[in-house]
C-alpha cells in the first residue's frame, strides 16, 4: 500500500523582503531562508535548533518577487521529500533564533544577525552570527557539519600544504581551524555559542 504523505510548509515574508519556509521531513524540522544582500541572494538552511546547516550566496535574478522565491524553496523541499505533496500555510514572519543561551548573560534571546559578506571571502558570509537581545553581546556558532561544508566548498582558499594536511588528518585540521576561528572572534569580543 502506497501512502501519499503531505509535507506542510509554513511560509512567511519578512519586512526586508526575506522569505522563510519552515517544514518537516521524516520527523526533522528545517527552515529555509532567502535574504537579499547587496545584489545577491543568501540561501540559508537551519535545523530545528536554529543552527545553520549551510549558506550559499548566489547572484540574484533581476527583480525576483517573493512568490517566485517561495516557489523555488518549495521545489528544494520537494527534492528532499519527493514522495508527497507540499501544503503551504502562510504565517507571520519571525526572525531565526538559535536555541542556545547567551555566553554573557545566559538568556535564551540570541537572534541571527543579518550576514555581511567578509572581505576576501568572495562575498560569501562565512560565520553564522547572533546578537543577544537582552544584553547586546555579539556571538557566533559554527557547527561541525557547517565547518566541513565550508572547508570543502572553499578548498581553493587553502594552500597545497593545507589541503595535504586536511587529507592526511581531517580531524586535526578541523580542530586547528576551529581554534584559529575562536582566536579571531575573541580578538573582536565576539563570543562563541556552545
Amino acid at each position: 500500500m502506497v501512502v501519499d504523505i503531505k509535507v506542510r510548509a509554513y511560509e512567511s515574508h519578512g519586512p526586508h523582503g526575506e522569505v522563510r519556509v519552515d517544514y518537516s521531513v521524516d520527523g526533522k524540522e528545517y527552515t529555509f531562508l532567502v535574504e537579499r544582500i547587496g545584489d545577491s541572494s543568501l540561501y540559508s538552511k537551519f535545523d530545528a535548533e536554529g543552527v545553520t546547516l549551510f549558506q550559499s550566496l548566489e547572484k540574484a535574478i533581476e527583480g525576483p518577487d517573493a512568490a517566485a522565491v517561495a516557489n523555488g524553496l518549495k521545489e528544494l523541499i520537494s527534492l528532499e521529500h519527493p514522495a508527497g505533496d507540499i501544503e503551504t500555510v502562510t504565517i507571520d514572519y519571525k526572525p531565526v533564533t538559535i536555541k542556545r543561551s547567551c555566553p554573557t548573560c545566559g538568556s535564551m534571546s540570541l537572534e541571527r544577525s543579518v550576514p555581511v559578506p567578509g572581505e576576501g571571502s568572495g562575498g560569501t558570509p562565512t560565520a553564522p552570527r547572533y546578537k543577544c537581545s537582552a544584553c547586546g553581546q555579539e556571538c557566533y556558532h559554527i557547527s561541525d557539519d557547517y565547518m566541513v561544508r565550508l572547508v570543502k566548498g572553499n578548498d581553493s582558499l587553502f594552500s597545497e600544504e593545507e589541503r595535504a594536511q586536511l587529507k592526511k588528518d581531517p580531524e586535526g585540521f578541523m580542530k586547528e581551524l576551529k581554534e584559529y576561528t575562536s582566536r579571531i572572534f575573541a580578538m573582536k569580543n565576539i563570543k562563541r555559542v556552545i
